[in-house]
C-alpha cells in the first residue's frame, strides 16, 4: 500500500461537486500565496483561506454536476 495513491483515488475527479470546491480553494490560495508549504486544509474552518489578515470564502460552480 502506498499512501501517495490515496489523493488520486479520493479526489481525482475535479469535476465532482465536493472536489471542485476544494480545488477552487487550493487554486485561489496558490494564486494569492495564501497556502504555506506543509499546511493542511482544515475542514469546516470559519473561512476557506486567510489572506493578509482577512478571511476569504471561495465559491465554485460548474456546468457539469455529479
Amino acid at each position: 500500500m502506498d499512501i501517495g495513491d490515496f489523493p488520486s483515488w479520493a479526489v481525482g475527479n475535479l469535476v465532482d461537486n465536493r472536489n471542485r470546491g476544494i480545488f477552487a480553494e487550493w487554486l485561489v490560495g496558490q494564486a494569492l500565496g495564501a497556502i504555506n508549504p506543509g499546511e493542511v486544509r482544515k475542514e469546516w474552518d470559519a473561512v476557506d483561506l486567510r489572506y493578509r489578515g482577512m478571511g476569504v470564502e471561495i465559491k465554485a460552480s460548474g456546468l457539469s454536476q455529479t
